[in-house]
């Protein structure tokens, strides 16, 4: 596939409208709006934008659910070159306003919020040095009015000059870390990154403008930018959003909209397969999806293909790299698909570099992911030293996650190299004994962690929350590992927890976790 030089977002999008003009780009809550009405709405957003000093380069943040409004006011910035700071929906207002001080943006949209947060509240008391205008867009208020006949030539040819100011080596926009083994990171990348990315996932999928995208990922999530909305906008498919990510409300927008491709994170998929709803609503137009975001066991894989009735593309992906990293091919037996990530992304530069001397890893050989090219970001905002860190002086991304390349070219994840445990001397990494867990029927969700031991130095514990109904004993858990792995794998201790705590982006809460270990005296 050859990369699309020089296209910056808004270049993608006009590209867009001027084949699908009468298309769906865009539905919610039963009500459609076509390629030629989003971009109309998103120029009139962009001429208002402008008359209040957002230009290129303006940072103005979005703390907002997945609704029209908020795609719209998206599109609208990146066609004058602004640059989106998206929230994590999750956050409280008090770490909003810490990240809105230390991005220093000018601007930030809302909505209504999120379960039980609500957002008009929170904002009310939100005050930092460079913010100049808090701006309601709720879902209740029709954002604009038909005005492209009102405006001035003046405007009009302001809003012209805007688009062409903006290149594809911009920054597209600020996304942030998971978190999950310590504070948020805003992540910096171009438009160059983002719309190659974008194409390159539509690829995979085999997505094309028969395509309707269920987006249940939040905005905010990586793998919803590139993998859902950017895909969808690059081949002229439509985006449906549910009216929120209950299972049941997911299931009713499949059922509606017919949605075709269904991109998630592993328990997202174990929400909609193991919930009361699925019985209730027609899902039989799902075709594909990408899975990844956090790890799974084969066997889950193939379950969720089979309950869903769905080809999955497994994939690796991190917010580093905007997203895309590798994926399956779409026509590959699923039974190996299961088994690996896939391959390193086309025009990229993937190889399995050694830990210490950043040489490369024989075929099989287990060493650190490492990717370098269009995906890779610019830097970590105001982050110069966490940045070179995990981009080393040959340009190349540090994933952090361990694994090795096998003789056709998957890619195979065996652990996080953070997350490496060391118990006497032997390297353990706890993917694998967390896939022998899963296997077990009753597990929900499970993650394995190293705890100090004064004899062995790390000692395993196993952290596991069970089914709904379902029941497991310690004995129960380490006879299964010790069935299927080394007896040094075997986990020492073993935790039952009602609910393992997840962080806004949907990966296990670390931090929290071992905050739980320690205070049980572990």
């Amino acid at each position: 596939m050859d990369i699309i030089n020089g296209m910056t977002i808004g270049n993608m999008f006009n590209e867009t409208v001027k084949k699908h003009a009468n298309r769906n780009a865009v539905e919610y809550m039963s009500q459609y709006w076509s390629y030629k009405q989003v971009d109309e709405i998103t120029d009139i957003l962009a001429i208002q934008f402008l008359e209040k000093g957002i230009k290129k380069g303006t940072k103005a943040a979005l703390w907002v659910y997945n609704r029209p409004n908020a795609l719209f006011v998206l599109l609208a910035l990146e066609k004058i070159g602004a640059i989106p700071v998206m929230l994590h929906t999750s956050w409280k207002a008090e770490s909003v306003e810490n990240y809105l001080r230390f991005i220093e943006v000018e601007y930030l949209f809302y909505d209504e919020g999120y379960l039980e947060q609500s957002f008009t509240d929170f904002v009310k008391h939100i005050s930092t040095p460079a913010l100049r205008e808090k701006i309601y867009i709720g879902s209740n208020i029709c954002l604009v009015e038909d005005k492209k006949n009102a405006f001035s030539q003046q405007e009009k040819d302001a809003l012209c000059a805007a688009k062409e100011q903006v290149t594809s080596e911009d920054i597209d926009m600020i996304l942030f870390t998971s978190g999950s083994m310590g504070t948020a990171k805003g992540v910096v990348t171009t438009h160059f990154s983002r719309v190659n990315n974008a194409f390159v996932q539509a690829a995979f999928l085999r997505a094309t403008c028969d395509d309707i995208f269920g987006v249940v990922l939040p905005m905010f999530h990586c793998f919803s930018m590139s993998g859902n909305i950017m895909a969808a906008l690059s081949c002229g498919a439509c985006i449906s959003f549910p009216e929120s990510r209950r299972t049941k409300h997911v299931f009713r927008c499949i059922d509606f909209a017919k949605v075709t491709v269904l991109t998630a994170v592993p328990t997202f998929y174990s929400a909609l397969i193991s919930s009361e709803w699925r019985n209730a609503y027609d899902y039989s137009s799902l075709r594909t999806g990408a899975i990844g975001g956090a790890g799974y066991s084969p066997s889950f894989f193939l379950k969720v293909e089979k309950e869903l009735g769905m080809k999955l593309i497994s994939s690796l992906g991190l917010t580093e790299a905007t997203a895309g990293v590798t994926a399956s091919r779409y026509d590959e037996p699923s039974e190996k698909s299961a088994h690996h990530v896939g391959v390193f992304l086309p025009n990229i530069d993937g190889r399995i570099l050694k830990r210490n001397s950043l040489q490369e890893c024989r075929t099989g050989e287990v060493g650190e992911i490492c990717v370098r090219g269009y995906n890779v970001m610019k830097e970590y905002y105001k982050l110069p030293e966490e940045t070179e860190d995990v981009i080393d002086e040959n340009g190349f991304l540090h994933t952090g996650d361990m694994g090795y390349v096998d003789e056709e070219g998957n890619v195979h994840i065996t652990g996080r190299c953070k997350e490496l445990i060391i118990r006497g001397g032997e390297n353990i990494f706890p993917g694998e004994i967390e896939n022998v867990i899963s296997e077990l029927e009753a597990v929900a969700v499970v993650k394995v962690l190293g705890v100090k031991d004064a004899h062995y130095g790390e000692e395993l514990c196993a952290c596991i929350s069970c089914k709904e109904g379902k029941m497991l004993s310690e004995e129960n858990v380490r006879e299964q590992v010790g069935k299927h792995l080394a007896k040094y794998k075997v986990p020492r201790y073993v935790i039952f927890m009602d609910q393992i705590p997840f962080t806004g982006n949907g990966k296990i809460d670390v931090n929290k976790l071992k905050e739980i270990i320690r205070e049980k005296g572990i």
